[in-house]
């Protein structure tokens, strides 16, 4: 299995591939669209050219706000929900969160936390002041690396279509 890896939407915007970010991507403004996972590292180039295709077959999600919440194992990290602001839409940024969950564990990967996933994929926004609405523009596949030189490594942007 490959090391953890993510598939974030930076709010601020991707930073280049192969960029190490943030030594801990939890503090970037972010909404997280599949939490930590793993996946044969065989099966990463084709995950990889999935995301490619897959992800410009959806419009950029526009999302607002709705409550607050705390998150997080000791229920400490205050969060935003957010859902669709289109009348219809409320589903979509659900629907590529399933295909892509789909795509993984059809691969052979594996979520290590299903329960925030699939029905109980609960979108959000960590540190997020505002309540204006926001649109995501791609998603990014990032490696987390831990222990010494813990940090970030952006592995590739893929970009919603218009």
């Amino acid at each position: 299995m490959a090391d953890i890896l993510y598939l974030v939407s930076f709010l601020d915007g991707p930073a280049p591939s192969g960029e190490v970010a943030n030594p801990c991507f939890e503090e970037c403004l972010h909404l997280t669209l599949l939490p930590s996972f793993s996946i044969p590292d065989a099966s990463l180039p084709e995950f990889r050219r999935l995301l490619n295709t897959l992800t410009p077959w959806f419009r950029p999600p526009v999302l607002f706000p709705t409550e607050e919440a705390l998150f997080g194992p000791k229920q400490d990290i205050p969060v935003k929900k957010v859902a669709s602001l289109a009348e219809g839409e409320d589903n979509c940024i659900h629907l590529y969160h399933r295909s892509v969950l789909e795509a993984l564990h059809h691969l052979g990967g594996s979520v290590k936390e299903p329960h925030f996933t699939g029905g109980k994929f609960s979108p959000h926004v960590s540190y997020l002041d505002s309540w204006k609405p926001f649109s995501l523009d791609s998603v990014t596949l990032v490696h987390h690396r831990e222990g010494f030189g813990r940090g970030i490594v952006n592995l590739a942007n893929y970009y919603f279509g218009g």
